[in-house]
Parts: C-alpha cells; sequence; structure tokens
C-alpha cells in the first residue's frame, strides 16, 4: 500500500469515490434500479475526475521543486507518483463498467429501465 502514501491526500477522495461508485453499480446490476444507475454514472464521473485532478495537483507540486534541486530526473518520481491517482480511478471505471456491461447483457425482460448512462 506504498502507492496510497505515495499519490498523496488526492487519493482518498479517489478511493471514497471510486467505492460508492462500486456499490452503486453493483446494485444497479442486481436491482436495475433509475436512481442507482443514476448515481453510480455520476459517481463514476466524479471518481474520475478527482483522479485527474489529483494528477494535475501532484505534477504542479512537483513542478514547483524542481527548480530547488539539481537532480532534474526527480520529476519524473513525482510524476510518477501523481499518476498513482489516475491509475486507480482509472482500475474504478473498469469494475463500474464490468458490471454495467453484466446488467445490460442481462436477459430483456428482467429490465425495468433502459440501459444508458
Amino acid at each position: 500500500m506504498t502507492f496510497i502514501r505515495e499519490a498523496g491526500w488526492p487519493i482518498f477522495p479517489v478511493i471514497a469515490l471510486g467505492i460508492a461508485s462500486v456499490f452503486f453499480s453493483y446494485g444497479y446490476m442486481k436491482h436495475r434500479s433509475r436512481d442507482a444507475l443514476a448515481l453510480a454514472c455520476s459517481l463514476v464521473v466524479a471518481t474520475l475526475i478527482m483522479g485527474v485532478l489529483g494528477t494535475v495537483l501532484g505534477v504542479q507540486r512537483s513542478a514547483e521543486f524542481i527548480t530547488q534541486t539539481p537532480e532534474r530526473w526527480i520529476f519524473l518520481v513525482g510524476l510518477k507518483e501523481s499518476l498513482y491517482n489516475l491509475a486507480v480511478g482509472l482500475l474504478f471505471a473498469l469494475a463500474d463498467a464490468l458490471m454495467f456491461a453484466l446488467a445490460f447483457v442481462s436477459p430483456a425482460e428482467s429490465r425495468k429501465v433502459p440501459a444508458s448512462c
């Protein structure tokens, strides 16, 4: 779990939003609730946006301190650490997409809601 420490504080909202999105995606997959679909789609988007924001904030922080060290390669270490936010957000989005796919390929007569996001 070193990546959580390296990713910095933005990883916590990414994880929280991601867990919530998976929870509601699972709810939609099981119950075909319009509310669960709307919440799941919104939370997937919020997870991805927070992942991108965390990455941008980390890159900005790394760039801010690059002038204070003679080793310019240290920026790449900061970039690697910042990208953990985006990677975790994408992993949650992938899990959600797979659950949506499972829900959408179920028999048509069990659907109560149009399958759209």
